[in-house]
Formats: C-alpha cells, sequence, structure tokens
C-alpha cells in the first residue's frame, strides 16, 4: 500500500475520478496505461497523467479540449449537483434532476409565484434565468439571470456571450 501512495505521489496527475468499489486496477486495465490506478477514502481512482483525462484515462486530453470527443462531465462539478452524467466517452451528458435544466444543470426551473391578494389566487411571473444556447450562442455555460449573467465558454470560445472562435 506505501509503495502505492508513493507511486501516486511521484506520478504527475491532472484528474481523478472515483470508480465503483468492485472494480480492481486490473478490471481497469490499469487506467489503459495513461495513469496510475490507487485508493483514496475507500474509492478506487485512476489519477490520470498530463495529456489523459476520464474515469479511465481513455480520452486524449487534446481532443476533449478541441471537442472532438466532446466534454466529459463529473457529477458533482459540471452537472453543478442538480444531475447527474451518462454517456460514454464520445457523448457524455448532464441528467438534470426534477427542477433544473440546462446543459450542465444549471438552470432552475420558473416557478410561478402565487399571490392571495384576491379571492383568486394570481399568478405573476418571476425573472427569467439566462440560457446557455441564447446568451453563450451555444458555446459556453451561463450563470446568472435576464438581468445579470455571465458566460463561461467552452475551450476554443471567448467574448462576453462566447460568440468568438
Amino acid at each position: 500500500m506505501w509503495a502505492l501512495l508513493a507511486l501516486l505521489a511521484v506520478c504527475s496527475t491532472t484528474l481523478a475520478l472515483p470508480l465503483s468499489r468492485d472494480n480492481t486496477c486490473q478490471s481497469l486495465a490499469n487506467c489503459n496505461g495513461h495513469g496510475a490506478c490507487g485508493i483514496n477514502d475507500d474509492e478506487l481512482y485512476c489519477f490520470c497523467n498530463d495529456d489523459w483525462v476520464g474515469t479511465r484515462c481513455q480520452i486524449p486530453k487534446e481532443k476533449w479540449l478541441n471537442g472532438t470527443l466532446g466534454e466529459p462531465c463529473y457529477d458533482s462539478i459540471d452537472c453543478n449537483d442538480h444531475g447527474y452524467c451518462s454517456g460514454t466517452a464520445e457523448t457524455v451528458q448532464c441528467n438534470c434532476y426534477p427542477g433544473w435544466y440546462g446543459v450542465r444543470c444549471q438552470i432552475p426551473e420558473e416557478k410561478p409565484t402565487t399571490t392571495t391578494t384576491t379571492k383568486k389566487p394570481t399568478t405573476t411571473k418571476s425573472e427569467r434565468w439566462c440560457d446557455d444556447d441564447i446568451e453563450c450562442h451555444g458555446h459556453g455555460s451561463c450563470y446568472g439571470t435576464n438581468y445579470k449573467w455571465e458566460c463561461y465558454c467552452y475551450s476554443g470560445y471567448t467574448g462576453k456571450n462566447c460568440e468568438t472562435k
């Protein structure tokens, strides 16, 4: 065990993702030869070398960054804790929990507010949350509302609205 920890300390790593406890390093093909397999907090991880990403270090970082294999997502980070990731290395997406939507489950569904100042409840529309496809031209993630929002552009795009490639 100490030898494995020493090996992990020496290896250059950029990303570690938990894998099922049922897996073993051999069943992971030793992280496809692009990282080191180890255990942290009773979870099995692939600690990828600098040029590789993915739960099993199966995606070349260059292809991930230029979008040819899509973006891998990780439940807590990329789905904002409002969804879970699914798919393959080529087609990974966030599946949003009820009440959330957006590419990264970052937009809460609008719930109309109800006022009871009259005999019948009336519904008023609350302010709209920003939309990735509209405000960020589909090239970034939008955070905020229609009155104050900011785009976080995907790799290769810049500008306030991710409009410049």
